[in-house]
């Protein structure tokens, strides 16, 4: 398993986020998306390094974008996502997600798509 699927697993089972959208997409919407949905990018992953060697665990920051026809609409869902994830920790099979941190958001406008975004980072201590 992956950071990416524990993470995508994880969004996915909590019934907040779950009873919004269960649209999840790697890095770019589909052509012809349904709103609201959630495009998620790893932005980093680094394996973390003790004097002895690697520690077994490593670090991701991932950014989610949560795109909705109205602002509103993108805040409800940028909020259920950060209440499901901010200060937690899961074990997704036999994969550890040690440590999810909401490290920010933006709230932007997508002129082409006419529909409002909020930009979430995350840093998250995972398996290596």
């Amino acid at each position: 398993m992956t950071v990416e699927e524990a993470i995508v697993s994880t969004i996915l089972a909590n019934g907040t986020v779950n009873a919004i959208t269960t649209r999840l997409h790697p890095q770019m919407l589909p052509q012809e998306p349904t709103y609201p949905a959630i495009v998620y990018s790893v932005i980093s992953n680094m394996p973390d390094q003790t004097l002895q060697g690697p520690s077994g665990l490593a670090y991701a920051r991932f950014r989610f974008d949560i795109i909705a026809e109205t602002y509103g609409g993108a805040k409800a869902l940028a909020a259920a996502l950060k209440t499901a994830l901010d200060g937690k920790s899961f074990t997704v099979s036999t994969y550890e997600l040690r440590s999810i941190v909401a490290l920010g958001d933006t709230d932007l406008y997508e002129d082409e798509i006419e529909c409002h975004r909020v930009s979430s980072d995350f840093g998250v201590w995972h398996s290596a």
